[in-house]
C-alpha cells in the first residue's frame, strides 16, 4: 500500500485500487496491462507510485493515475522503497538500488530472497525475508541478522519502519500478529 494525500493505493493482483482514506470508498481501479501478481507499492516524494509484479519481473510507475512500464527483467521482484537516492528493489536474493537514470547498483545478497525494505535514515536499510528473517543492511552491503522468526512460523512479509521513533513493525503473517521493535544502533 502507498499513500498520496487522502488516497490509498493498494496492489490487487492485476489492478491497483485507489481508495479514499476518509470515506473508505473505492475511487477507481487502475488496470495494469499484463499485470499478473502485483505485490509491493511505494510512493516517491513527487507522488509517483511504483508497484512490483513478482510473476512477470516488471515494475510499473503510476503518475496522475496513469500506469506505465518502468522497468522489466527483474526476476523475483518483490519489495520496493522509493528514496531520495532512487528506488530500492528486492529481486530474488538481491538488494538493489536503481538511480533516476535506472542504473542499478547491487548492495548485497540475502540468503533466501527479500520481501520488505525500509530506510533507516543514514543510507542503511532494514530488509525482511518472507521466511521470517529481518536484516540490518549497511550502505556498504554488510548485513547483520536482527530477527529469525522461522521457528515461530511467523513469516515476516513486508515491514514498516518509523524513523522518528526508531520503531520497526513486523507482521507475523500466519501468526496474525504485528510486533513492534525498537531499533537500537551501536555507537562506535
Amino acid at each position: 500500500m502507498g499513500i498520496i494525500g487522502d488516497r490509498l493505493y493498494v496492489a490487487d493482483i492485476s489492478n491497483v485500487i485507489v481508495i479514499d482514506r476518509n470515506s473508505g470508498a473505492i475511487l477507481k481501479k487502475l488496470e495494469i496491462e499484463d499485470g499478473e501478481n502485483l505485490n509491493d507499492i511505494t510512493v516517491d516524494a513527487s507522488g509517483i507510485v511504483y508497484v512490483s509484479d513478482s510473476k512477470t519481473g516488471k515494475i510499473y510507475s503510476i503518475q496522475n493515475d496513469v500506469p506505465s512500464l518502468y522497468m522489466e527483467g527483474m526476476q523475483g521482484v518483490n519489495g520496493l522503497k522509493a528514496s531520495a537516492k532512487g528506488l530500492y528493489i528486492l529481486a530474488k536474493k538481491s538488494v538493489l538500488l536503481a538511480d533516476a537514470g535506472k542504473n542499478i547498483t547491487k548492495i548485497t545478497d540475502l540468503p533466501n530472497g527479500g520481501d520488505g525494505v525500509e530506510e533507516v535514515g543514514n543510507g542503511d536499510l532494514l530488509v525482511s525475508e518472507w521466511l521470517g528473517n529481518v536484516f540490518y543492511v549497511k550502505a556498504n552491503g554488510e548485513k547483520e541478522q536482527l530477527l529469525d522468526r522461522k521457528a515461530e512460523k511467523k513469516n515476516t512479509a513486508d515491514i514498516w519502519y518509523v524513523q522518528s521513533t526508531q520503531t520497526l513493525y513486523v507482521p507475523g503473517f500466519f501468526g496474525k500478529t504485528i510486533t513492534a521493535y525498537r531499533l537500537v544502533t551501536k555507537k562506535n
